[in-house]
């Protein structure tokens, strides 16, 4: 029988914007360009150990989204930081590069980006070629998790989940104080959960993932598959009758209206998230889960049936120690735990 009590411990939402942490500026704090790669966007900044963010930059990514092209534009961006940073006589460290995708950290690869349409892309390779400081490369969920360890809300946690749901999905775990990589170093594809054999194909090329029932993008796909079935909705009043604008944010915003067909669909991502989360808590004993992204934006018209799907499927005891929560840096966790992998790696030299 589910819990129901505990659904309580699932955090409400929050009238709260994530800020940047506001560390000292000393003359020996160490100073890093992280850079944060979306299917959607590209932000950049300089970053210090102390979680101090400067010359924060970001595009919307390379339309192409061909390797080429959005490598040449984190590079024009990074050269962009690395000279504001020069005039402020401030000694950059090294890039650190999040992705959104699987990505093999020690080769500085990225395997799959489902988002971006890439596979094998020598990310830091490609990079190094083209900027004079050392450059380190891993998942974009990888770094927002040492970020949000470093200063957000798993900052007093040992084992925590951290969760994006957005244009695709994706997690990493921080278990025993570390960050867990797996055998191959791509643990945490939560978006690739199996939960609908047989399910709308993934960006992966496999069927019923999770990422193609719950992600922004799958959201909007749906919609727009009901709008072309002449299913009744103000989604497409709100899009102007244009299925191109239908996104996740025009279907919540047609929820909050009452719109019948938006609160399904909302229900039903929610659904599977619960179940998704469900799954890791009982194979993990998290402490916490955070959870991120634009989809969260949806609030409880998603986390109602999150929570609900987590009581039902969820044994007892993971269930009562384990609790959900807002991330506590939003994006900018992306940037710190980018910088937190040069830190990790390159040391400033002392006199």
């Amino acid at each position: 029988m589910p819990n129901d009590s505990h659904s309580a411990r699932v955090a409400q939402d929050k009238k709260t914007t994530p800020t940047a942490p506001a560390g000292p500026e000393g003359q020996d704090a160490a100073w890093a360009i992280a850079v944060d790669v979306g299917g959607s966007k590209i932000a950049a900044a300089l970053v210090s150990s102390s979680g101090c963010l400067r010359h924060q930059r970001r595009e919307p990514t390379s339309a192409s989204s061909e390797p080429q092209a959005v490598i040449h534009q984190i590079c024009q961006m990074v050269d962009a930081i690395a000279s504001a940073a020069a005039e402020e006589t401030r000694e950059i460290l090294g890039v650190g590069i999040g992705i959104a995708g699987m990505t093999d950290s020690e080769r500085g690869i990225t395997l799959l980006a489902s988002n971006l349409g890439w596979k094998n892309v020598p990310v830091r390779r490609l990079v190094a070629d083209q900027v004079e400081h050392p450059v380190f490369v891993d998942s974009d969920t990888n770094v927002a998790a040492l970020g949000e360890q470093a200063f957000g809300a798993g900052r007093d946690s040992d084992n925590f989940l951290y969760v994006n749901i957005g244009t695709g999905i994706g997690a990493s775990m921080v278990l025993d104080g570390r960050l867990y990589r797996g055998a191959g170093g791509v643990a945490g594809e939560f978006g690739h959960l199996a939960l609908k054999p047989g399910g709308p194909q993934c960006g992966c090329g496999l069927r019923g993932c999770l990422e193609a029932l719950a992600s922004g993008r799958a959201i909007a796909r749906r919609a727009t598959e009901a709008i072309a079935d002449r299913r009744p909705t103000k989604i497409q009043e709100l899009a102007e009758g244009k299925q191109e604008d239908v996104t996740a944010a025009l279907v919540g915003e047609a929820a909050q209206l009452g719109d019948p067909l938006a609160l399904e669909i909302l229900s039903d991502a929610g659904r599977y998230i619960g179940i998704g989360l469900a799954i890791c808590t009982d194979l993990l004993n998290p402490e916490r889960i955070l959870l991120a992204g634009g989809v969260t934006g949806a609030k409880e018209l998603l986390l109602k049936p999150m929570r609900a799907a987590m009581a039902e499927h969820t044994l007892p005891r993971p269930l009562r120690t384990v609790t959900v929560v807002p991330s506590g840096l939003g994006d900018v966790g992306y940037l710190i735990g980018a910088a937190a992998l040069v830190f990790r790696e390159e040391r400033p030299q002392t006199t």
